[in-house]
């Protein structure tokens, strides 16, 4: 079946993640009216970003996030040299605070932002682009479609936007995210992100929640998920200090961390 009724927007942004979300609210709080399509409204229980840079929080905080306990502030960055030799501290300029929140957390209230904000129609459904504005897409089986002044991609590496334009090319993949999520663990600089160096790449660890760590270990590409378990006990564990190890070494053997893959897309615009 098909409709012929196709409603106007200023913006019709595809994908509501963080980045299309926020694009949303931003452009809705200006006085544009907003269709914001959504292929996977559970897509968001996956490895993604959680550490938030003082820029990315003060733009939650323009459109009038607070997370109040659900997110942890954070200082900057601490680097655990390979040799053994003492932390080098980097903190954010000017006293600058990020923020640290899990990813699920941080989509489903820019989301609700989002729905309550009258100037947004949230679209769950696969969105189609064409040149001249048009975005058609499909709900119980009907064929409906909205016209936009702009279209906006924040549909990550599916990219139907890039597609359209005809800015596609081949990503290569460069390494491998494993992110362990850790139960009962002191960090030696709580409020700072913790960078340990010496395994066969870094480990980043940062405070989640009250009781919990997250682990973001760059690993080489070349090893398959079926050996994760050998490689993240043998190739990072000795470059932790000793006080993390029991409760990164308790996590691994159950099991507990994601996939994700480090990729580069050559830009050729």
């Amino acid at each position: 079946m098909n409709s012929n009724n196709s409603r106007r927007y200023d913006v019709a942004i595809i994908g509501a993640g963080p980045v299309g979300s926020l694009c949303a609210l931003a452009h809705a709080r200006k006085g544009a009216r907003v269709a914001l399509f959504e292929a996977n409204p559970n897509g968001y229980d996956k490895l993604k970003g959680e550490w938030l840079h003082p820029p990315a929080s003060r733009m939650l905080n323009q459109v009038g996030l607070r997370f109040g306990t659900q997110g942890h502030v954070t200082n900057g960055f601490v680097v655990f040299p390979e040799d053994g030799s003492d932390p080098i501290p980097l903190p954010y300029p000017g006293g600058a605070r990020g923020l640290v929140l899990p990813h699920e957390t941080l989509v489903l209230k820019l989301r609700e932002a989002a729905q309550n904000e009258p100037n947004i129609d949230l679209i769950w459904a696969a969105a189609r682009p064409t040149h001249d504005g048009r975005v058609t897409y499909t709900q119980n089986g009907v064929e409906e479609s909205v016209i936009a002044d702009r279209l906006v991609g924040a549909d990550g590496r599916g990219a139907v936007v890039l597609r359209l334009l005809g800015l596609t090319s081949k990503p290569m993949v460069r390494s491998r995210m494993i992110g362990v999520r850790m139960d009962g663990a002191a960090l030696p600089m709580e409020g700072y992100g913790h960078v340990f160096c010496g395994g066969l790449g870094p480990v980043f660890m940062y405070r989640l929640g009250d009781n919990s760590v997250s682990a973001v270990v760059d690993a080489p590409h070349e090893y398959s998920s079926r050996e994760a378990v050998d490689l993240l006990l043998n190739s990072y564990v000795p470059s932790l200090p000793a006080d993390i190890r029991s409760s990164f070494e308790e996590a691994v053997r159950k099991r507990r961390f994601k996939f994700a893959g480090n990729t580069i897309r050559p830009r050729i615009s």
